[in-house]
């Protein structure tokens, strides 16, 4: 019997032996045997598990039920933690990490530090714990993109670790939790031989015994362009590996089951989840519960943005804008599409901003109340500026909604506006008030899902057709143009006409050259038409509401020694064949059976092969890009509906290009405040050559210098070009910059961009954790626990650190007061805590002030010593290596990341 997370399932070994003998799986991008788990499983599953557990402990502190999902996944698990509203959030939270986590063995894959390779374990865990403070002052800032990133990167160097190194060699059952304690020792590394030639192809007893005596640490040396490696040392082994070729020959790496370690793989994975979930603990810890949900994205639904022309001309549109935010809020106070956040970025000239960003309605109310008409003088204003601030801002796929009246001044922002719009798939709107107010109230949702869209420009006759399924709700149509005429149809052939306001199937609203048609009729799954006539440009688009829809991204492949992809941050390539990687939202009942990109001026498609690479993701090849802007369109069936044979179509919110320029560049580390950060990038044309235009901004108005106005091409040729940016000394540690380098080439016909995120983090030199002591404990727990209670006394001290932010309760149900006293020159947080008897044990966790964690437990009945600064010792359970072959992993990961069927197998 196993107990995970509070579920405990049964299961038979012969049935795990039938999994694996049938079940196959694409992982990493390259087809192993189910038995394989990579680093994208491993985080998914730990993220999961770790997120439950907070939200279970959640519930049952503030006496609220939770109910465990059957089977764990981004939706079961949101609707469990009471917020099934942010479903698609939390699954491109946890996708964003996991991008960033395959970043690593694209651009460092030679890097020992960044795998544990060549015994470099003080390094790697720099990189560890540098990162995880990045991680906690960032989320503390709200600065949550730069912060998945970053945690992505540490979470494969921390996973690697137990793949690289012979940790699992030694016996070793359970994290080394010193590579997240930068205070604490990293002891008895190898100094002299480690390894012996493996025996042909196997390599079981490779590792000298002198090494499993000693309890030594050591890791394999990989080098893929030479075989030297220090004498005597292990290698990490593969193909791509030279050093292995070299005595003593094979490796020690457990990347996969059929590595030279192999038959440990599963161990591997076992402990590298329980590290990973350590590491996520510690982070919640760090920055508290509600901030660590808001990290993975699960409270976020839906974002209402406004950017506000304040000059003197909008008095009556900002008494306008000021009534219909009531109105929104009021209106969905308390319900389950309650937004989840706010954002106002006001602008005037010559200045913009501050963005503000609040989860509470009515500190929303009193910064619009606040807004005052005022200045501006010549008509055109900083619009641009105060959009590129809310478009960095706020979340990815945000509806923005701009007020003015005036045109913008400022222009030379225009195309960088453009590439955060595409790389951020937010969508901008100039709203016209009053009519836009149920246009906000529309779009305001986190089930907002874009079924169709298409542009003519020129304007031509054309019939557009769209698939409508049964999860649809809240059908509304938008078409923009001059006196366009159309007729739209149903599925069961009903029509309407432009020219009838209430009609068989919905009401018709006519605001300018803006047409809202939302349709009624209650039979609405199955094929639509539009037939639409104009003699000027127009445009249409169909949304709705539903679970169901995709997340997803243009990669580059690397097919180096551990296959992986990047997550481009610029336009894919035109003409050449480009990879989405495309993730499904709404379950795991959903499948799509196409993947397309779609002339947005024509409705052409391009067509890409499926592939599914782990449950719920799939990577799309396509052949060839559109010459123009095109969107993303998803089809496929979800074998839950019954309706119109469970078909969807789904397609991108905003329109995207390609480009015959890149832009690559290499950002590592970090903004220090008052020090200058200097970036190099690449501009590269398969195109024609001459003087490339480069513009670079950041959207903090940080000084920068040394930015090239051009760079000089030859056909099919690059250049490189270096930008040095500066944070000022006053600068928040936490907060982020976001930099946009742009290549236009002569003339202006085509363009691109690279979009980088940088977090500006103070240097940090207390990196010791406080110290909890228990003092007293006072118990009475004889006869009835409900009648009885008892009270625990401790101190906390933080010496020369950061200082003591604070004090809660971990595990316990009681009640905790805490008081500050001096005591000799050290200021000494005394805690207070008292609990039912019912209730024995308690764990109090003290937070200083840069998130340095430490705890101090106690129970009734098992005294556990205070964990201030527990260290790891490396021990060994047994060295008979060569016999054991773990047959499987915790039920739970193969519940996340197997098959659903799985689950009728077993018996709670």
């Amino acid at each position: 019997m196993m107990v995970t997370m509070g579920l405990v399932v049964r299961t038979s070994l012969s049935f795990l032996l039938m999994v694996f003998l049938i079940q196959s799986w694409t992982l990493a991008f390259k087809f192993f045997t189910f038995r394989s788990v990579t680093h994208e499983a491993i985080t998914r599953v730990a993220i999961l598990e770790t997120t439950f557990d907070l939200c279970k402990s959640q519930a049952l502190r503030e006496g609220r039920n939770f109910e465990t999902p059957n089977l764990l996944t981004e939706e079961s698990l949101a609707a469990a933690c009471s917020s099934a509203a942010s479903a698609k959030a939390f699954k491109r939270s946890i996708e964003k990490i996991n991008g960033r986590n395959a970043w690593v063995d694209v651009r460092h894959v030679s890097d020992p530090k960044y795998h544990f390779g060549d015994e470099s374990f003080f390094r790697g865990r720099e990189l560890i714990t540098s990162g995880v403070r990045i991680v906690k002052a960032s989320v503390k800032q709200q600065s949550y993109e730069a912060a998945r990133a970053k945690l992505g990167e540490v979470l494969h160097t921390l996973q690697d670790f137990y793949s690289h190194s012979n940790w699992i060699e030694l016996g070793n059952r359970r994290p080394f939790s010193n590579l997240i304690k930068p205070s604490s020792p990293i002891d008895n590394i190898a100094d002299s031989a480690t390894c012996r030639n493996c025996t042909g192809n196997n390599c079981t007893g490779n590792i000298l015994e002198e090494i499993y005596k000693k309890r030594q640490l050591t890791s394999g040396y990989f080098n893929m362009f030479n075989s030297s490696k220090p004498a005597g040392k292990c290698s990490h082994g593969g193909s791509f590996d030279l050093t292995s070729l070299r005595e003593p020959k094979g490796g020690i790496s457990k990347d996969t089951v059929d590595s030279e370690h192999g038959f440990l793989h599963t161990k591997a994975v076992e402990v590298a989840i329980a590290a990973t979930r350590e590491l996520l603990e510690d982070i919640s810890a760090g920055v508290g519960d509600s901030e660590f949900l808001r990290l993975m994205g699960l409270t976020q639904t839906s974002v209402l943005c406004f950017v506000i022309d304040t000059t003197g001309s909008m008095s009556d549109d900002i008494a306008e804008v000021r009534r219909v935010t009531s109105s929104i809020i009021d209106r969905k106070a308390g319900k389950k599409n309650q937004p989840s956040e706010y954002i106002l970025v006001p602008f005037n000239d010559p200045d913009f901003g501050p963005l503000t960003r609040t989860t509470d309605p009515h500190v929303f109310k009193s910064k619009i109340n606040a807004l005052t008409a005022e200045g501006g003088g010549d008509r055109p204003e900083m619009c641009l500026s105060g959009l590129q601030l809310a478009l960095t801002g706020s979340p990815p796929q945000t509806e923005i909604f701009v007020f003015t009246d005036a045109d913008a001044k400022d222009t030379w922002l225009k195309s960088t506006v453009l590439a955060l719009i595409e790389r951020t798939k937010s969508v901008v709107t100039k709203a016209t008030l009053p009519q836009a107010t149920s246009i906000i109230v529309d779009t305001s949702s986190s089930s907002l899902v874009t079924v169709f869209q298409a542009v003519r420009n020129p304007a031509k006759a054309e019939t557009f057709s769209f698939f409508v399924d049964s999860t649809l709700q809240n059908l509304t149509v938008y078409i923009t143009g001059n006196s366009p005429y159309y007729i739209i149809s149903s599925p069961s052939g009903v029509s309407q006409t432009s020219v009838e306001p209430s009609g068989a199937l919905g009401m018709i609203e006519t605001v300018g050259n803006f047409y809202t048609v939302r349709l009624t009729t209650s039979d609405q799954a199955g094929l639509w038409l539009i037939s639409i006539n104009s003699t000027q440009p127009y445009t249409v688009k169909v949304l709705g509401q539903s679970a169901v829809d995709f997340l997803f991204d243009f990669v580059e492949l690397s097919d180096g020694p551990h296959p992986s992809y990047a997550v481009l941050n610029s336009r894919p390539a035109a003409n050449s064949n480009v990879t989405l990687l495309v993730s499904m939202v709404g379950g795991d009942s959903v499948t799509p059976t196409e993947v397309a990109l779609v002339e947005a001026s024509s409705s052409k498609s391009y067509n890409g092969t499926l592939k599914e690479v782990a449950l719920g993701m799939f990577m799309a090849s396509i052949n060839s890009v559109p010459a123009g802007e095109f969107v993303v369109r998803v089809a496929g069936k979800n074998i839950f509906s019954k309706a119109s044979n469970g078909l969807f179509q789904r397609q991108s919110s905003t329109q995207l290009q390609a480009s015959n320029v890149s832009i690559t560049t290499q950002a590592d580390g970090i903004l220090v405040p008052g020090k200058n950060f200097t970036l190099t990038f690449t501009v590269a044309t398969t195109g024609s050559g001459g003087v490339f235009n480069i513009r670079v901004s950041n959207d903090r108005s940080f000084i920068m210098t040394n930015v090239p106005s051009s760079l000089t091409l030859v056909r099919g040729g690059s250049a490189n070009g270096t930008v040095t940016l500066a944070a000022p000394r006053n600068t928040t540690s936490g907060s982020d910059v976001t930099l946009t380098i742009e290549a236009e080439t002569p003339g202006g016909a085509d363009s691109n961009y690279a979009v980088l995120r940088l977090s500006v983090v103070a240097l940090v030199t207390d990196i010791t954790p406080p110290v909890c002591e228990v003092v007293s404990v006072n118990a009475n727990c004889l006869g009835d626990c409900m009648l009885s209670f008892w009270d625990l006394s401790a101190n906390m001290t933080d010496g020369n650190g950061s200082g003591i932010q604070s004090v809660t309760i971990r595990q316990g149900n009681g009640s905790l007061s805490t008081s500050t006293v001096p005591d000799r020159g050290v200021n000494v947080t005394q805690a207070f805590y008292s609990a039912s008897c019912c209730f024995p044990k308690v764990e109090l966790m003290v937070v200083d002030a840069v998130g340095n964690v430490g705890t101090c437990f106690r129970s009734l009945n098992v005294t556990v010593s205070q964990s201030t600064n527990a260290t790891s010792t490396m021990t060994t359970i047994n060295n008979n290596n060569g016999a054991e072959c773990c047959l499987f992993l915790p039920v739970f990961f193969w519940l996340t990341v197997g098959t659903s069927l799985f689950y009728q197998y077993m018996q709670l």
